[in-house]
C-alpha cells in the first residue's frame, strides 16, 4: 500500500538533521538536507517494530537473506546480475568513499571528479591530503560532459575518478554511451572507476539508469560501486549501505581498508529496513516517483511562468533540483543568504558543488506539494521585492 505524500509531517524534534540541526529560525523552510519528507513504506515500519520487540540488540551478521535479496534487486531493477561475492557492507556510502581514497590512493595523489558535484566528494580528497582535481561539466539547454577536458585531466596523472550516477546536483542521468566513453577513457589511462550510485533507483520516466559496471567485463574489473535502499526508501538514518566490487583483488584490498576504520557492519535495523523495502516497496517507489515527477514539473511551470530570473535545469532523476539564479538582480555571492534571510527557504548553496556552481542553488522538492508551493510563493515574494 502507498503512502499519502501530500501528508504534512511534523519532523521537528526528531533529531532530523534537516529540520533540527540545519538552521536556527524556527520560520525557515528546510529545502537543504538530501532526505524526503514522506514516511517510508508501512511494510518496513512495521518489520522495525517486530525486530525491536525482540528486546536484544547485539552484533550481528549480515544474513545471506540479505545478499540474495540485495541481488534480486538490481537484477531486477538495473538488469545487471551479480554475483553475491561480490558484495561488501558499509554504514554509509560516505563512509565508503572516505574509505576508498586511502585504499587505493597515496597523499598527494590526484583524483578527479565532474562538477558541479556533490560536496563531500571534494571534502574527503581534500580531508585525506589528496589533490582534487575537476572537469567543469559544460551547460547549455542540458549539461554534458567536456571529454576532451575529462581526458587532458586523466593524462595528467589521475589514479581515481569519483562518478555520480545519477549525478547530483543537477539530476542528470546518464546515457551508455556516455558511461562507456568515460570508461574507456579511465581504462585507457588506468584510472579506477569509483561509482556512487546511491540515487539509481529515483530515476523519472524516459530515463534509465546504466551501473557503468554492467556494461562490460573489462569495466567491471576496473571498477568498485557503492549502492544504498538509503535515498530510494528514506531509510538514511539507519546504516546500511552496500559496495559490489567484482574484481577479486580490488574487493580484498578495500575490505581490509573498512575493516581498518570499522565501518564494515551496517546497522541491524538497516538491514531489516533495506530487506524488506527491497522486497515489498516496488509500488511505494512507483508512487513516490511519479509524486517527484510532478513536484518538479510543478517547480518548472512555476519557475517559468512566475519567476522567469529563475530557472529549474532539466531534471532526469534524484529529488534535488538544480536552480540557475544567475539573472536574479543580486550578487552571486549573497544568493543563498538571499535565500534563507529574505526569502526564508534553506537551501544548499551551488559554490558548494564547486566553482562553477556560482549562481546556482539545490533545492530537494522531496516534500509535499503545499510545502512545495509554499516556499516557492516565498521564493516569488522575495525576488519581486528586489525589483521594487
Amino acid at each position: 500500500m502507498s503512502r499519502n505524500f501530500d501528508e504534512i509531517i511534523n519532523r521537528k524534534n526528531t533529531w532530523s538533521l534537516k529540520w533540527d540541526f540545519n538552521f536556527q529560525q524556527h520560520d525557515i523552510l528546510p529545502m537543504s538536507i538530501a532526505d524526503m519528507d514522506f514516511y517510508s513504506p508501512k511494510a518496513v515500519e512495521n518489520a522495525i517494530i517486530e525486530r525491536a520487540k525482540h528486546g536484544l540488540y547485539g552484533y550481528v551478521g549480515v544474513p545471506d537473506t540479505f545478499k540474495k535479496i540485495i541481488k534480486s534487486w538490481i537484477n531486477r531493477r538495473h538488469e545487471w546480475d551479480i554475483d553475491e561475492e561480490w558484495l561488501l557492507y558499509s554504514y554509509t556510502v560516505t563512509a565508503s568513499i572516505r574509505n576508498i581514497i586511502p585504499a587505493f590512493t597515496d597523499p598527494g595523489d590526484k583524483i578527479l571528479i565532474l562538477t558541479p558535484c556533490y560536496g563531500s566528494f571534494s571534502y574527503s580528497i581534500t580531508l585525506n591530503n589528496r589533490e582534487l582535481v575537476t572537469s567543469p561539466l559544460i551547460l547549455q539547454e542540458n549539461y554534458a560532459i567536456d571529454f576532451d577536458d575529462f581526458e587532458k585531466k586523466l593524462s595528467e596523472g589521475v589514479k581515481l575518478f569519483i562518478l555520480c550516477s545519477p549525478h547530483n546536483p543537477i539530476g542528470k542521468v546518464w546515457t551508455k554511451d556516455e558511461l562507456l566513453k568515460l570508461g574507456e577513457l579511465c581504462m585507457l589511462y588506468n584510472v579506477l572507476i569509483i561509482s556512487d550510485e546511491i540515487h539509481s533507483d529515483i530515476v523519472f520516466k524516459g530515463y534509465k539508469h546504466i551501473p557503468i559496471a554492467s556494461l562490460s567485463f573489462e569495466l567491471a574489473q576496473n571498477s568498485i560501486t557503492f549502492m544504498s535502499a538509503g535515498k530510494t526508501f528514506n531509510l538514511s538514518g539507519l546504516g546500511a549501505s552496500y559496495i559490489i566490487a567484482p574484481n577479486s583483488a580490488l574487493r580484498e584490498k578495500f575490505k581490509k581498508q573498512l575493516k581498518l576504520t570499522g565501518v564494515h557492519e551496517p546497522n541491524i535495523f538497516g538491514i531489516v529496513a533495506a530487506e524488506v523495502a527491497y522486497s515489498y516497496g516496488q509500488q511505494w517507489l512507483e508512487a513516490v516517483l511519479d509524486y517527484l515527477q510532478n513536484n518538479y514539473d510543478f517547480m518548472s511551470k512555476f519557475f517559468s511562468e512566475k519567476i522567469p530570473e529563475i530557472r529549474a535545469v532539466n531534471q532526469e532523476g534524484t529529488y534535488l533540483g538544480w536552480l540557475d539564479c544567475r539573472k536574479i538582480n543580486i550578487d552571486c555571492n549573497e544568493l543563498n543568504d538571499f535565500f534563507t534571510n529574505k526569502a526564508r527557504v534553506k537551501l544548499n548553496d551551488g559554490k558548494a558543488f564547486g566553482e562553477n556552481g556560482t549562481g546556482f542553488q539545490r533545492i530537494n522538492f522531496a516534500c509535499s506539494r503545499v510545502i512545495l508551493i509554499e516556499a516557492l510563493n516565498r521564493i516569488q515574494l522575495a525576488v519581486n521585492k528586489i525589483s521594487i
